[in-house]
C-alpha cells in the first residue's frame, strides 16, 4: 500500500528525477512539476501530502507558489528548498506558512528525516482535531437539552464559569443532570 503523497516543484530534471526515485523506492506516491503553474495544478489534482518546493522557478517564484499552495489547502505541508544565499526568501517563506525550508545542495538523509518528522505532526494534529471534536459531541452543549429561560441562563453561566480558573461546586436533585454540567465546563 502506498503511503503519503509527495509533490516536487523544481525546475532541475536531475533534482526531481533524484529525489523521485529515492521517496518513490520508500514507499512515497511521487510526482513532479517543472515549473509553477504545472505545480500549482498538480496541487489542485492530487491534493499532496507534501511539498517539496524550489524557490527559484522559472514562471513564478517559489513565494508566489507558496502563496498559491496555501489557498488551495493551508494544511498541505510545503518544505522550500533554497540555494545557500537565500536565507532572506527562506525566512519570508516560513513567516508564509512553508512547514521548513532546506538548503542546496540537499542533503537526502536530513530531508527523508525532515518529511517524516512534518508528515508525524501532521498526523499527530489530525488525530488531536478528530479528538476534539468528538470530545465536544460527548461532552458539549449539544447532550443537554432545554430552551427555556432558566436553561439558557444555565447555558450563559456555564460559558462564564468554563473560562475562569476556580473551583465549582454543582448542587441539586439527583437525575437534574448535574454531571453533563460538569463535564460541559471541563
Amino acid at each position: 500500500m502506498a503511503r503519503e503523497k509527495i509533490l516536487i516543484i523544481d525546475d532541475d530534471k536531475l533534482i526531481r528525477w533524484s529525489l523521485n526515485k529515492y521517496f518513490a523506492s520508500d514507499g512515497y506516491q511521487v510526482s513532479e512539476a517543472e515549473s509553477a503553474i504545472e505545480g500549482l495544478k498538480k496541487v489542485r489534482e492530487l491534493v499532496p501530502d507534501l511539498v517539496l518546493l524550489d524557490v527559484r522557478l522559472p514562471d513564478l517564484n517559489g513565494i508566489e507558489v507558496l502563496k498559491g499552495i496555501k489557498e488551495i489547502d493551508p494544511d498541505i505541508i510545503t518544505i522550500v528548498m533554497t540555494a545557500y544565499g537565500e536565507l532572506d526568501t527562506a525566512i519570508k517563506a516560513l513567516k508564509l506558512g512553508a512547514y521548513d525550508y532546506v538548503t542546496k545542495p540537499l542533503e537526502i538523509e536530513k530531508l527523508k528525516l525532515e518529511i517524516q518528522k512534518a508528515l508525524d505532526a501532521t498526523v499527530i494534529k489530525k488525530e488531536l482535531t478528530y479528538l476534539r471534536t468528538l470530545h465536544e459531541k460527548t461532552y458539549g452543549f449539544a447532550n443537554i437539552i432545554g430552551k427555556s429561560k432558566p436553561m439558557t441562563q444555565v447555558f450563559e453561566m456555564i460559558n462564564k464559569v468554563a473560562q475562569a480558573d476556580v473551583t465549582i461546586l454543582l448542587t441539586g436533585e439527583s437525575g437534574t443532570g448535574k454531571d453533563m454540567v460538569a463535564r460541559a465546563i471541563h
